[in-house]
């Protein structure tokens, strides 16, 4: 095994790569420990319209719809299934060097 000592690609790993491993570690992590509580809030949504208006009093930002908080959690599921089952998973945990704080 040879050693590189390239300094262009030491910033590249340091400064682009390990911070996006970690990000998506993050997300992955997150998204699973949030996953049955997402679940729930599904099946409590189950009787509103994709159209309907999720009121979070926030008159800053444009609200949800219960359709685009249903595409959200199902991708997020959907990324922890497809994560979960890559091989690569290993090597993306690996690059990661900073803990992770789950909320």
């Amino acid at each position: 095994m040879a050693d590189i000592n390239n300094p262009f690609l030491n910033r590249i790993v340091n400064e682009e790569v390990r911070p996006m491993a970690e990000r998506a570690r993050n997300l992955f992590f997150q998204a699973q420990a949030n996953n049955s509580m997402f679940s729930n809030l599904l099946s409590q949504l189950s009787e509103f319209s994709d159209s309907d208006i999720i009121v979070d009093e926030r008159a800053d930002i444009s609200p949800l719809t219960v359709g685009n908080f249903r595409n959200v959690v199902e991708l997020l599921s959907e990324l922890v299934t497809q994560i979960n089952q890559d091989p690569k998973l290993a090597d993306v945990l690996a690059c990661c060097v900073r803990g992770i704080n789950i909320n």
